[in-house]
């Protein structure tokens, strides 16, 4: 399968790959791949802690695919607010209604950009701890390249990766809220606009 193939390759390069820079370059491809999430997204929104941890390393690729799709979902109008945030904050006579809404917004973006800021630290650490581990796993094995995507991970291996891993399934539970949120301003906005258009 086409997915599958390009999951690995992806895989097989933050392994591999000796810079800092090829972690975040494997993000941005994984943020490429046309992989639908809902149906992950629907169980992970019912995970309790402690969460389930995936058995093999190579399943943490579709947690982090889930985040981004999310991510990606929350972001989509990002820059419809913060252009209708810029406009009413330069606004001299607002009305109530648009106070309200600015002061919505002002709080949207900021926890839209907190969560950008931590998903770039979250990711980049859990891909790097994975890397490490995944390569102290098959230090002995010969054949590297054909074993890394049945690394198990180990009890060894448990409170290394975990709080990393925990840490990415609070920001899906934050993005699944927080679009909640954003679907109620989404819908405030055009109804006020709308309003504003016709007086």
């Amino acid at each position: 399968m086409q997915i599958i193939s390009e999951f690995k390759e992806i895989f097989s390069n933050i392994i591999f790959d000796e810079t800092k820079k090829s972690i975040k370059n494997s993000i941005s491809r994984i943020e490429k791949i046309d992989f639908p999430t809902k149906q992950i997204e629907i169980e992970l929104e019912k995970f309790k802690k402690p969460f389930p941890c995936p058995l093999y390393y190579f399943s943490f690729m579709g947690i982090l695919k889930t985040t981004i799709n999310l991510k990606q979902d929350l972001f989509r109008n990002y820059d419809y607010y913060l252009d209708i945030y810029l406009s009413l904050n330069h606004k001299s006579n607002r009305t109530t209604n648009e106070e309200n809404l600015l002061e919505e917004l002002k709080d949207l973006l900021y926890r839209m950009d907190d969560i950008s800021g931590k998903f770039e630290r979250i990711s980049f650490d859990f891909l790097s701890k994975i890397k490490e581990l995944t390569i102290a796993n098959v230090r002995n094995i010969k054949d590297l390249k054909d074993q890394i995507y049945f690394v198990k991970v180990t009890s060894k291996d448990y409170p290394q990766i975990y709080p990393l891993y925990e840490n990415l399934i609070l920001i899906i539970h934050t993005i699944i809220d927080e679009l909640k949120i954003e679907k109620g301003i989404f819908k405030l906005t055009k109804l006020l606009l709308e309003t504003e258009a016709n007086k």
